[in-house]
């Protein structure tokens, strides 16, 4: 039995890391030099979510529906005020 070597032919695989958000949003803030760098631009949005979250729960907490009676007591039948 020979002891040849089998070598594999591999695909190699290239995985970008531009990503729809990274040509959209992350350079829109760079371009616009609102951020330095893709880590200083991720920040940004995060801090965007997070004010858009806190601002929601305001806003759906103080539109709640007072509270109104369904039933109003009527006055005795004959009193007039």
């Amino acid at each position: 039995m020979s002891h040849e070597r089998v070598q594999f032919e591999e695909q190699k695989y290239h995985v970008s890391n531009h990503t729809r958000l990274d040509s959209t949003l992350i350079s829109f803030l760079i371009r616009k030099d609102i951020a330095k760098n893709k880590q200083q631009a991720i920040y940004i949005l995060l801090g965007i979510i997070i004010v858009a979250v806190i601002l929601t729960f305001f806003v759906l907490r103080s539109s709640k529906p007072h509270f109104t009676p369904v039933h109003q007591e009527q006055p005795p039948p004959g009193w007039t005020p």
